[in-house]
């Protein structure tokens, strides 16, 4: 018997790729962060970034909210990034605090728009994401 062909093959292992940029961000070290934070938060982001990807995944999948969900993880991700990058002299103590939600922030939101799931309207006027 043959498998049906789907996308979802395709797109949840694409979602949990994001699990792994922690160890990828480890290895190029491209964060302005020490190496002690590096080093400690890292099964904590790696952790924090798989539950993130189920909980987008799920939430898009199920629901018609995957696009709101993956936009707003997105420019949070992008706030977080610019915290870290702009004002981390100014954060006192909060390196370990910033460098895991960036990781959970994105897995967000890659999960999010790669299980946006497309549903058309009962009165056939428009397709919605």
């Amino acid at each position: 018997m043959a498998l049906k062909w789907n996308a979802d093959y395709i797109k949840i292992p694409a979602s949990l790729l994001a699990t792994g940029l922690p160890l990828l961000e480890r290895a190029y070290q491209v964060l302005p962060v020490s190496d002690r934070v590096r080093d400690s938060a890292l099964p904590a982001a790696v952790l924090a970034t798989l539950l993130c990807v189920i909980a987008g995944y799920a939430t898009a999948k199920h629901s018609t909210a995957g696009l709101q969900v993956g936009w707003t993880s997105l420019v949070l991700f992008l706030a977080v990034v610019v915290a870290l990058f702009g004002f981390m002299d100014l954060i006192p103590r909060g390196d370990r605090g910033l460098y895991i939600i960036c990781f959970a922030l994105f897995g967000l939101s890659v999960a999010s728009f790669l299980a946006i799931k497309y549903e058309e309207v009962t009165d056939g006027r428009a397709t919605r994401w």
